[in-house]
């Protein structure tokens, strides 16, 4: 009876023949000759970053609206809240100087603190919208409150300090009306409002 197993000390069958495996990889079959199999991957991975444009962060940060058109738009919302209430306090004290027991002279200052009431209520309305238009990238509506608001100070300026002789709440009015509007007029003038702007254009 024949042995199915070689005795003379070799360790394979007599009838089969098995691929022989050196000290290192596979003769046949197994993984492929790279010695790292994901090294096209890990390049790949590599090189993600750079399909970036490199002026990206650069562009974005180009649009971003300067603090000093912001600060134009906050001054003209103050400032037509301060608008609004003085129109509000000429109304009042129109309808009382324009009472019979004033006289002619009452009527005639009643009737020109109703008229600054109007012209309130007409800025104050111009500074809102030129506010909004301003943060959005449109500067010359909050350009012309503003001047008209400076307008409106001179008119108050003559109602209130110039007869009462520099009385303390007159100047204050007359100063209050003036002074924000000239700010943000400043502020529009910087470069970098001046170049924001222009983009939005």
């Amino acid at each position: 009876m024949s042995q199915p197993w070689n005795t003379g000390g070799d360790s394979q069958p007599s009838g089969e023949q098995f691929p022989q495996y050196g000290p290192g990889r596979p003769e046949t079959g197994g993984y492929p000759s790279s010695e790292k199999p994901y090294a096209a991957a890990e390049s790949g991975y590599a090189g993600y970053p750079q399909g970036y444009p490199q002026g990206y962060p650069q562009a974005y940060g180009a649009n971003l609206r300067p603090s000093s058109v912001t600060a134009t738009a906050v001054l003209a919302y103050v400032q037509a809240s301060l608008v609004l209430f003085g129109a509000i306090a000429a109304f009042a004290g129109g309808q009382v100087l324009q009472d019979d027991f004033f006289g002619a002279s009452g009527n005639n200052i009643g009737a020109w603190l109703i008229a600054l009431g109007v012209a309130g209520l007409l800025v104050g309305g111009l500074l809102i919208a030129g506010g909004v238009q301003v943060a959005g990238g449109n500067p010359r509506l909050v350009q012309i409150a503003n001047y008209a608001s400076i307008a409106l100070s001179v008119a108050w300026a003559f109602t209130l300090v110039i007869p009462s002789g520099a009385d303390a709440s007159g100047v204050f009015w007359a100063v209050v009306y003036a002074v924000m509007p000239i700010i943000g007029l400043a502020l529009l003038a910087t470069e970098p409002a001046k170049r924001w702007l222009n983009s939005k254009r």
